[in-house]
């Protein structure tokens, strides 16, 4: 009869714990650990823009410093020296000189979460709705938009 002997279970790169595993009855088999770190260790590390400090773990997922990446909700994201934070919540920080404090939000005036020029970001207190402002998109239209709003005016004028 041969001796079982088991394999010694993978632990996290970072805190050397063994990892959260799927039962053995799972189809597929789970070690528990993303790219060599438990599930909390990856999670603060991908905030913190971290994963490459981990040699073993960073393979082909490098991110240089100031680098930018498109988010899914179309938000840009750069990489700081103390991590990832969305483009526009790192303007109004560098604009105001000091860090955004817990409940203040930063809302794209236009609409645009790719368009983060201070003229376009503003400052919230709370959270805020979706959308613009009617006001904004009114003064966004007449700005930017003159001579089409001319052109509509002249043929309601000419129906008219």
């Amino acid at each position: 009869m041969t001796e079982h002997t088991d394999k010694p279970k993978p632990l996290c790169l970072h805190c050397g714990r063994p990892p959260k595993v799927k039962p053995e009855t799972s189809r597929r088999r789970n070690t528990g650990l993303t790219r060599g770190l438990c599930i909390q260790c990856y999670g603060k590390a991908h905030r913190k823009g971290a994963l490459d400090k981990h040699p073993k773990v960073s393979r082909g997922f490098e991110r240089e410093l100031w680098s930018k990446a498109l988010t899914v909700d179309n938000y840009v994201n750069i990489k700081t020296p103390n991590g990832i934070i969305a483009e526009h919540r790192w303007v109004m920080e560098q604009h105001l000189g000091r860090r955004l404090v817990s409940g203040e939000t930063v809302h794209h005036i236009n609409g645009d979460r790719q368009d983060n020029r201070i003229e376009n970001l503003e400052l919230w207190a709370s959270q805020h709705p979706y959308g613009q402002r009617v006001t904004d998109i009114i003064a966004y239209v007449a700005t930017h938009h003159r001579e089409a709003i001319l052109a509509a005016l002249a043929d309601q004028n000419v129906a008219a």
